[in-house]
């Protein structure tokens, strides 16, 4: 099974590996250009289980894009925080020493996307990338 999530859905494949804590096996999560706080899924988050994250998916891919202005400037004015979907996750906030899941590969797509709609077009996107990392092992 692989989940995948886009924008503000990439909540629902974090929500559900947090809830699923490993009871069932997931091959792989690829997020694009995702709409959640950059230090969501890290070791003391408050919201999501980073362990039962690392537990249930054996990779989570987190394509993001300085050049989504989406993510990079749009939501983040909205809710006054970074996204995953802009830099990355960062766990280093507030001088933490937290970490990711081990699991998680951040993956800069920032030469491949212009904007938030460029992630899934055949020709320009990152299609080809998703289906590489579906079809290697980790």
């Amino acid at each position: 099974m692989r989940l995948v999530g886009l924008l503000i859905g990439v909540r629902v494949p974090i929500a559900a590996m947090d809830d699923l804590d490993g009871d069932v096996s997931v091959a792989s999560v690829s997020l694009f250009g995702g709409a959640v706080e950059h230090d969501v899924v890290c070791s003391d988050s408050r919201r999501y289980d980073a362990d039962a994250l690392d537990r249930t998916a054996e990779t989570v891919y987190n394509y993001h894009s300085n050049g989504d202005s989406t993510t990079c400037s749009l939501i983040p004015l909205l809710s006054f925080d970074d996204l995953v979907g802009r830099d990355g996750v960062d766990c280093a906030v507030s001088f933490s020493d937290d970490s990711p899941p081990e699991n998680w590969q951040d993956v800069d797509a920032s030469d491949r996307t212009d904007g938030h709609c460029d992630y899934q077009t055949p020709d320009d996107g990152i299609v080809d990338l998703v289906v590489e990392d579906f079809r290697s092992p980790d």
